[in-house]
């Protein structure tokens, strides 16, 4: 199968490119501004033998995108899976956030990822057994004070994908997403470094998780195993948003 990520080059989009050459999958590393790395790790997946290749990609700008996204397929010769992890954030107090960061993050986490969709779209369903799996956060569910922006565009990415389930499951098309919690990769490694100690108590797990913990929950979702999940969204969280610790722990009762 061929799949397009977009933010290959991100902490969370090189692991799960490489996770989903390493299941044998052609891989299309979507990229912004870093073109050196996007073609550093095509070549490390194997460019030559015709197994990954890098191609640039606003996806903020819809019609550059669905350029983008025929030229990758006519070169791939098609497309069968679509990665939204492109994402951008801004932290801040809504009162003290710039409208230009704002608008950014509204821009490539909501309309960024319909566009990549609209684009990748004809392929999919050419494909037959389309593929799309998109990015939320845990703080879609569960956010803290200078979220309010980034939140938003992530509780609107899980209404979309509930809604897209909806609309191109007829199509034999299957779209998820994930909801990472604290990892340690990414846009996810200030929030590690800031929870630092109280870390332990806030997940269940007791850990951050990593890059490739995510990139293997891509790797199912696409692999014949998911051929009958949509609509889902999977927390990959270490259990954060089934509960926390910070209370303590308790005494179980003796049985």
């Amino acid at each position: 199968m061929i799949a397009l990520v977009t933010g290959g080059t991100g902490g969370l989009g090189r692991s799960i490119c490489r996770a989903l050459s390493g299941a044998g999958h052609v891989v299309v590393i979507g990229f912004r501004r870093q073109r050196e790395a996007a073609e550093s790790l095509a070549q490390e997946l194997g460019e030559g033998l015709d197994r990954a290749f890098a191609v640039a990609l606003e996806v903020a700008d819809a019609e550059a995108t669905r350029a983008a996204v025929e030229a990758a397929a006519s070169r791939a010769g098609g497309l069968d899976i679509l990665v939204n992890a492109a994402a951008h954030n801004v932290d801040g107090l809504i009162g003290d956030l710039a409208p230009a960061d704002v608008d950014r993050m509204h821009t490539v986490n909501i309309a960024g990822t319909l566009n990549s969709i609209r684009a990748a779209l004809p392929f999919l369903v050419a494909s037959g057994q389309g593929r799309i799996i998109n990015f939320s956060s845990v703080v879609a569910t569960r956010a803290d004070s200078g979220m309010a922006a980034y939140a938003d565009t992530k509780g609107a990415v899980e209404a979309m994908t509930r809604a897209l389930a909806v609309e191109l499951g007829p199509k034999r098309i299957t779209v998820n997403a994930l909801a990472p919690g604290y990892i340690d990769a990414g846009l996810g490694r200030r929030p590690v470094l800031a929870a630092g100690d109280l870390l332990p108590k806030l997940v269940p797990l007791r850990r951050p998780g990593s890059a490739e913990e995510v990139a293997a929950v891509v790797v199912f979702l696409v692999s014949p195993a998911a051929s009958y999940v949509s609509g889902a969204v999977l927390p990959v969280d270490g259990g954060l948003q089934a509960g926390s610790r910070i209370l303590g722990a308790r005494t179980p009762p003796s049985l």
